[in-house]
C-alpha cells in the first residue's frame, strides 16, 4: 500500500464567504526562507541540483542530466549570441530544457502560443524582434499560413518534431 502525501493543509480560521487558507505542510508555522546563496532563480536551479541530482526531475532525467542538457542548449545559445528567442509550441519537455537553459544563461524567453490569435503573434513578434525560434512542427505550419511577415527578423528556427 503506497503512503499518502499531504501537500497542503489549512491553517487559521475560515471566515465567512471566504475560502480557508491553505499552506505546504512544511511550511505550517510560517514560510521559509531561502539559503542565503540563493539570490536568483538560477541559484534556485543551482541549489535544487546540487540537492536533488540523483532524483527525478523531468520525466525519466535527473536534475544533473537536466542541468548537462540544459548546459548543451544554453551553451550553445550563448555562443550564437542569442539574447531572447521565441518558444512556440504546446508545453512539453524541450520547451522545459530550452527555458531552463535560456534561465541559466540569461536568455530572455517568449513565449508564443496560438491561443493569443494571429494580431498577437505578429505584434509581438515585431515588437521583440527576436532571431530564434523554438517550435513543434504543428506550430510553424499555423505560423505560416497565419502571419509570414512576422517571421521577417528570424534566421534561426529549431524544430522541435
Amino acid at each position: 500500500m503506497s503512503e499518502e502525501i499531504t501537500y497542503s493543509v489549512p491553517i487559521g480560521v475560515k471566515r465567512p464567504g471566504e475560502s480557508r487558507i491553505y499552506r505546504n505542510s512544511q511550511s505550517v508555522d510560517g514560510l521559509h526562507k531561502p539559503p542565503e546563496n540563493v539570490r536568483s532563480i538560477h541559484d534556485v536551479w543551482r541549489n535544487s541540483v546540487a540537492n536533488n541530482g540523483k532524483h527525478k526531475c523531468m520525466e525519466d532525467y535527473t536534475y544533473e542530466q537536466v542541468d548537462q542538457m540544459t548546459q548543451y542548449i544554453g551553451s550553445w545559445l550563448a555562443d550564437g549570441g542569442f539574447k531572447l528567442i521565441y518558444i512556440h509550441t504546446i508545453n512539453r519537455i524541450e520547451w522545459c530544457l530550452v527555458d531552463i537553459a535560456c534561465m541559466k544563461y540569461g536568455i530572455v524567453t517568449v513565449p508564443l502560443y496560438d491561443t493569443l490569435g494571429e494580431e498577437a503573434l505578429h505584434h509581438t513578434m515585431n515588437l521583440t524582434g527576436g532571431k530564434l525560434m523554438v517550435e513543434s512542427k504543428q506550430a510553424v505550419i499555423a505560423l505560416l499560413k497565419a502571419s509570414p511577415a512576422s517571421l521577417k527578423n528570424i534566421t534561426h528556427m529549431i524544430l522541435l518534431d
